[in-house]
C-alpha cells in the first residue's frame, strides 16, 4: 500500500511542478531521497516484495531524471 502511495505522489509531483523552478528542484531532491531510501529497503526486502519495490524505484528514478532535466533547461 505504501508503494502505491509513493507511485501516486510521484505522478502528482510530475504533473504539478512543471513550471516552477524552485518547486522543481525541491521535488527532484525529494525524489532523490526517496530513491535512496527505497534502495535501502530493497536490499533488506523479502523476495515477494522485491518486484513491487523495483517497479516503484524505477518509476521514481525515471521521474527524478525528468525533473532534473527540466531544472537544467530552465
Amino acid at each position: 500500500m505504501t508503494l502505491k502511495l509513493v507511485q501516486r505522489y510521484a505522478e502528482k509531483i510530475h504533473t504539478t511542478v512543471a513550471d516552477d523552478t524552485t518547486r522543481l528542484k525541491k521535488a527532484e531532491l525529494l525524489l532523490q531521497r526517496t530513491s535512496f531510501r527505497l534502495k535501502d529497503i530493497l536490499s533488506e526486502a523479502s523476495y515477494e516484495d522485491r518486484p513491487a519495490l523495483e517497479a516503484t524505484l524505477k518509476q521514481v528514478n525515471q521521474l527524478q531524471g525528468q525533473l532534473m532535466m527540466q531544472v537544467f533547461r530552465k
